[in-house]
């Protein structure tokens, strides 16, 4: 790829926790502002941000790698308030061939905690936008974005691995639906009306659920996902009325830091000591404080508890993932030529 090699750092679901992840995500706003930082690092000449609710990935374009390696290892640890060798244990580093064998796979949803998901496309491309738009995508980051995106997309045409409904919140919400015995009759309170909350509320719908309550930091937007679903919206200033009367909640903001206190969880479980309440939390960053799970009645799930429902839906997809794997390794051929 010329003279400017093509690197990886990343943590993902494989390797950390979410209370490691959160502390290493970036918003698109964090991203914009990382990039240029990223290319002022000794022997960094190119730089994309790949950050999801299971992965934060660099992707590097380096004159010298060693020197690209230590400096963005140096500027991630510094920004996530991590020591540099708490990053080290857990953050993967490839190079070359092998790092753009990966993106491939990750583009494919090949490596994604929900096998074959589909957002993962969506989220790569975005990636490559927003480095384009800074100016941080050169020749390498070009060559391998582009040829990621149309291998992912060519395995999903010819192996039907997204034929599933696949994603986090549908998994998210089958784990819901066992831990609440079904969701018609439940009341559900979601927090947020991003896309993970439009999807998560499409599969409550087709599961059942009929009594919704739709909150978010901006009103307007819960107010005009409401009005399409036929729920209720409500402002976050009023989510202590509408918290006693849930049965669940489903999180997935894209705040910084937690929305949910367990204290408000707390005031809400005192006046409704035998009705117990189930807390589903897909957000990274977290928007439910941990600390809800002790309390009484409570019970709370965060996005790493979702490896195991997962499992159950997995096995459909194998087959077609071995041979996306296949479609995966031509590609990578047919990039390194």
């Amino acid at each position: 790829m010329g003279e400017v090699s093509l690197l990886l750092l990343g943590v993902s679901h494989r390797a950390a926790p979410v209370e490691v992840r959160e502390r290493l995500a970036f918003t698109p706003l964090q991203t914009e502002e990382a990039l240029p930082a990223l290319l002022a690092c000794p022997g960094i000449k190119e730089a994309l941000i790949l950050s999801t609710c299971n992965r934060t990935e660099l992707y590097l374009g380096a004159e010298d790698s060693a020197a690209a390696l230590a400096a963005a290892k140096a500027y991630w640890a510094r920004r996530s308030g991590l020591e540099t060798g708490e990053l080290s244990a857990c953050v993967q580093t490839l190079t070359g061939r092998e790092a753009a064998r990966h993106l491939f796979r990750v583009a494919a949803g090949l490596d994604s905690l929900v096998l074959g998901e589909t957002q993962i496309q969506c989220q790569v491309k975005q990636a490559y936008a927003l480095a384009q738009a800074a100016g941080s995508a050169g020749r390498a980051l070009h060559r391998v974005c582009q040829q990621a995106l149309r291998a992912g997309k060519k395995v999903r045409a010819e192996t039907g691995i997204d034929q599933n409904p696949v994603s986090i919140p549908y998994i998210a919400i089958e784990l819901t639906r066992r831990l609440a015995g079904g969701v018609s009759s439940k009341r559900v309170l979601i927090l947020g009306a991003g896309k993970m909350c439009r999807l998560a509320l499409n599969h409550l719908r087709d599961a059942g659920a009929e009594s919704i309550i739709i909150a978010s930091r901006t009103y307007e937007n819960a107010l005009a996902l409401a009005e399409e679903h036929g729920c209720r919206a409500a402002r976050f200033s009023a989510l202590p009325e509408h918290l006693a009367q849930a049965d669940i909640v489903l999180a997935g903001t894209s705040a910084r830091h937690a929305v949910l206190p367990a204290g408000a969880v707390a005031q809400a479980m005192k006046g409704r000591p035998a009705r117990p309440l189930i807390l589903i939390d897909i957000a990274v960053p977290r928007d439910i404080e941990p600390a809800a799970a002790k309390i009484p009645g409570v019970t709370l799930r965060s996005v790493d508890d979702l490896k195991e429902a997962e499992k159950a839906s997995r096995a459909a997809r194998l087959e077609a993932a071995r041979r996306g794997e296949r479609i995966i390794a031509a590609a990578c051929e047919q990039l390194f030529v």
